[in-house]
């Protein structure tokens, strides 16, 4: 059941903090001008992944973060007011400038931050866009994973912290001057600064797929269950919902031409609202769609476009089928006119531009660009999976040839399984290895070849050691890294997972079957344990001491008068492994977090995502991540949820000064400060 407004634990953060660039899409979407699609932009679902089951009581921000309540509709807020505050915020520049580049030692280039949380890859953020809308080139809105809002003033970009796992997957501007944003579970309006929730309450939420108007007072939303809701200016009305349709039935976009001309798609078919009734209006030839968007330019054609093919209606006439397109593999739609048209499509989520006559090609092998505003030619912004962003360069003259831009850096680096940071400042992540420089996160240097690592850990800046595949060791003495033979052979039995260490004289390595390596300053032993699981992560708490976890909840623990033992935490792979003391470890399976309080292990729940890796630096102060950009903080009474990252979070540090570093899929890291 869904708390009542001012206890929601998504509470939005309602002040502008250092941001980046963002994108644009949607399901489908209007013309970059007129009065319902125009300076309303486009509308619809992006890029879609699967979220998951939404969580509405989910744990917000920390309570050291800024967070404003939301202004409900009868006016009332919280503590703050809900007012965004632009004068607050450190924005980010196209060249560069603008924002805290540095904080301590750290030679971290500025990135995207919410809540604590700031991207140092990729710049200016990783999390995936979906929509956008804008009102001129210099009023744009993108809106994405993790709640993300960010604003291009034509200067700079600034993002709106929102604080929520879910996702928005289509956008709508007012010509009036508020933005609607709209997702899974979640409808947020933005009007002179103040963010207002008008998320629907009760049992029977749904998620929601398109967005669009005419004005401030005229605004439709389309979602699950073929649900159709109406803002009046005063109150969100469901007008249409069908539910005998299966749960996976959507209206999935919105066209509103006039208050008495409201177009939605659905799984199957189109309806027309004409002020007072819905009325089907069959696609001909069309029997199930997959995720079909609408688009409109006042004055132009309506078109309904899918990967199964594109129709097409003008006034009040029927559909027809309209091959002009290509007759299918079309995804979303946006643009100001028919013969000015910017589209993606499949198998690659490509780009390209439609002119009336001819199709131009852009970028075909950057993956999943899902989204675009174009209200001319000299002003194109692209975006995409993984928070790509490119502008279009504005020559040569003839559009065909000219290249995109990319606006930011990062996009291109692997996903990481490890990252590891001297209190001095220095920062190096695997499997690269890669080394945070001013300049971003560059391949560090190496002597000879070093090869692919699985984790790094270090006990100064001139003593890291990382690990993987096929027995790979290497270590890097402050100046280069190299390999170094433990003795393992080069085959997948060998392969490390995991590394730690209390000092320069005792490291410890763990892998598949149950193998261990250990390092006492001099040379590498290895051999197996005393059992034969995979070993996914290890601890150390003193030397002479290491405990290691793994397959089929698998504990083992080793002590240098006892040597080593098995027992078990539950029946599940364990993936992560921290204690502050030996009476007070954290370990983790795809289910539960489990705690060891010297006496036995007791389950507990962070929510949904499987946690991957767990650290700390003292029993109030543990971090846990994993899956789907779970991330969570222990205060030593409770687990706190946090959304930076809409990614699989692979690798986790903790330093002794507390500044946290979290990596994963598609080279995405992050620092908390």
């Amino acid at each position: 059941m869904r708390r009542d407004h001012n206890e929601r634990a998504f509470a939005l953060a309602l002040v502008v903090l250092v941001a980046g660039a963002a994108c644009s899409g949607g399901h489908g979407g209007g013309a970059a001008g007129g009065a319902s699609g125009g300076t309303g932009g486009s509308s619809g679902t992006g890029g879609r992944k699967d979220a998951g089951a939404a969580n509405s009581d989910a744990i917000g921000p920390p309570a050291d973060a800024h967070r404003d309540a939301l202004v409900r509709p009868d006016g009332v807020a919280g503590a703050g007011g809900g007012k965004v505050d632009g004068a607050a915020a450190d924005a980010i520049r196209r060249d560069g400038g603008g924002g805290d580049a540095t904080s301590g030692p750290f030679p971290e280039a500025p990135g995207l931050c919410e809540f604590g949380w700031c991207w140092s890859n990729p710049i200016p953020q990783g999390n995936g866009l979906t929509a956008v809308c804008g009102r001129s080139p210099s009023d744009v809105w993108f809106v994405g994973g993790v709640a993300t809002i960010l604003h291009w003033d034509g200067t700079a970009y600034s993002l709106v912290p929102i604080g929520n796992q879910n996702y928005f997957t289509a956008v709508w501007c007012s010509p009036g001057g508020s933005l609607w944003a709209v997702g899974e579970r979640l409808i947020i309006k933005l009007t002179n600064g103040v963010l207002t929730d008008l998320t629907p309450t009760g049992t029977d939420v749904v998620s929601f797929e398109g967005v669009s108007g005419t004005g401030e007072n005229d605004v439709w939303i389309a979602g699950r269950f073929d649900a159709a809701y109406h803002w009046d200016g005063t109150r969100l009305t469901q007008m249409h919902k069908d539910a005998t349709e299966p749960i996976n039935a959507y209206f999935w976009d919105v066209m509103a031409r006039a208050p008495n001309d409201v177009w939605f798609v659905s799984s199957t078919t189109t309806y027309h609202y004409d002020g007072g009734t819905f009325t089907e209006a069959p696609l001909p030839g069309a029997t199930t769609l997959g995720e079909p968007c609408l688009w409109w330019a006042p004055g132009d054609l309506l078109l309904a476009a899918d990967v199964s093919g594109t129709w097409s209606q003008q006034g009040t006439g029927p559909w027809q089928k309209d091959p002009s397109l290509g007759g299918g593999e079309l995804t979303r739609l946006f643009g100001p006119s028919s013969t000015d048209l910017w589209l993606t499509y499949r198998p690659f989520s490509e780009l390209g531009h439609w002119d009336g006559t001819a199709f131009a090609e852009f970028d075909r092998n950057i993956p999943e660009w899902t989204c675009v505003y174009a209200p001319d030619h000299d002003h194109v912004l692209v975006g995409g999976s993984g928070g790509r962003l490119a502008r279009l360069a504005t020559t040569p003259a003839l559009l065909k040839d000219r290249a995109l831009v990319d606006e930011g850096r990062g996009w291109d680096l692997p996903s990481f399984t490890g990252i590891w940071s001297s209190p001095d400042g220095d920062v190096q992540a695997v499997p690269g290895p890669y080394r945070l420089t001013a300049n971003g996160w560059t391949p560090a240097p190496t002597t000879g070849k070093v090869g692919t690592l699985n984790a790094i850990w270090g006990s100064s800046a001139h003593d890291v050691w990382a690990v993987g595949p096929g027995g790979n060791v290497a270590h890097f003495d402050g100046q280069s890294w190299s390999r170094v033979d433990v003795g393992l052979p080069d085959v997948d039995s060998s392969t490390l997972f995991a590394v730690t260490g209390t000092g320069p004289k005792d490291v410890w390595a763990v892998g598949r079957l149950g193998q261990v390596a250990h390092y006492d300053g001099v040379s590498w032993k290895t051999g197996p344990t005393a059992g034969v699981a995979d070993l996914n992560s290890v601890w150390a708490p003193a030397p002479g001491e290491v405990w290691a976890v793994g397959g089929a909840g698998t504990l083992q623990r080793y002590t240098t008068a006892g040597g080593w033992t098995v027992t078990g935490v539950g029946d599940q792979t364990l993936n992560g492994i921290w204690g502050a003391a030996t009476n007070d470890v954290w370990t983790s399976s795809p289910a539960n977090l489990w705690h060891w309080n010297g006496t036995k292990w007791l389950p507990t729940s962070i929510g949904p995502g499987n946690v991957r890796v767990i650290a700390g630096r003292a029993a109030n102060d543990v971090w846990a991540a994993g899956q789907r950009g779970t991330l969570a903080h222990w205060n030593g009474a409770k687990w706190s949820n946090q959304y930076p990252a809409d990614v699989d979070l692979n690798a986790l540090w903790v330093g002794p000064a507390g500044d946290v570093w979290v990596a994963g899929a598609g080279g995405s890291i992050l620092r908390r400060h």
